[in-house]
């Protein structure tokens, strides 16, 4: 009579096979979802960016100074909120670290003293900061002349490690 069981060498290498399987996978696990993090955090910039331009269209090319202020914030020009009458503040993007829509706290408003400030993404340069927190975002304003109207701006997310997020070596940094 033939047994049809499996024989303890034949289980232990399956196990040490399935083992090894999973210790290759779960690094890779985690390096995706870190990049598909950061791709979210560079999306959400690309929104803010969108709603800052929409902003600066209905006010002559003077970009925002702040988030949910009247009249200078550009909150109102997210999904669902009001760009007319601005008194209601649109939905802010999701933080892709905490799955909850961001806040007025996750963006920290910042004066660039210049065109150089907001360019300098060179590893602790100026925009590399410690942004409080993962998934939050730094805007900031600047004018050429030194004056208002603010005419420039510039936008940089924060990673996991509360600094600006990187593409190599670069900060990524958004801004025109």
């Amino acid at each position: 009579m033939k047994n049809r069981g499996f024989t303890s060498i034949e289980l232990l290498m399956t196990i040490l096979i399935t083992v090894i399987i999973v210790m290759i996978a779960i690094p890779n696990y985690i390096r995706a979802q870190g990049r598909s993090r950061l791709a979210t955090i560079k999306g959400n910039m690309h929104i803010i960016q969108f709603c800052v331009e929409a902003y600066a269209v209905d006010f002559d090319g003077a970009y925002p100074t702040d988030v949910n202020s009247v009249g200078q914030g550009f909150g109102f020009y997210f999904p669902g909120g009001d760009e007319d009458m601005q008194t209601v503040i649109g939905r802010f993007p999701i933080n892709p670290y905490t799955n909850v829509p961001m806040v007025y706290a996750d963006f920290l408003i910042y004066c660039y003293a210049g065109p150089s400030d907001n360019a300098d993404n060179t590893i602790s340069g100026s925009n590399d900061v410690d942004l409080a927190g993962p998934g939050r975002i730094r805007y900031g304003v600047y004018s050429i002349m030194g004056a208002w109207p603010w005419t420039e701006y510039g936008i940089v997310g924060s990673g996991r490690n509360r600094l600006s997020v990187r593409s190599q070596t670069a900060i990524y940094v958004l801004h025109n």
